[in-house]
């Protein structure tokens, strides 16, 4: 990646993925070093990566989230980084941002069940 990359979530179709849709505005495409999703979180599974570190900045709803054992409360403004190997999940309503370092990739992702 050796030029500027813009783009407007509102021109992105969103997905289904495991947390319910997201709209995939920088992807493994554009480059390898990170990934950019706005994802609307619904039914969530617990997952986790086994090579991603990801980042979480909540813009909109409050709930919890689960950090393997562990549940925090969550509201627009928090940030909660989740290293490899953290199996994790968020309650419905929630809107995130989420920054997946190195880019996202869906086969790096695990379920227990």
């Amino acid at each position: 990646m050796n030029h500027p990359i813009i783009r407007h979530v509102n021109d992105i179709p969103p997905v289904d993925c495991p947390c319910g849709k997201s709209r995939r505005i920088i992807t493994c495409n554009d480059t390898s070093r990170f990934s950019v999703h706005r994802t609307d979180i619904e039914d969530a599974r617990s997952h986790y990566h086994k090579t991603l570190t990801e980042i979480y900045y909540i813009l909109q709803g409050e709930g919890q989230m689960v950090l393997d054992n562990f549940t925090i409360n969550i509201r627009p403004g928090h940030c909660v980084v989740i290293p490899p190997g953290v199996r994790h999940f968020a309650t419905e309503g929630i809107q995130t941002i989420i920054v997946s370092i190195p880019s996202f990739n869906p086969a790096d992702e695990y379920y227990d069940e």
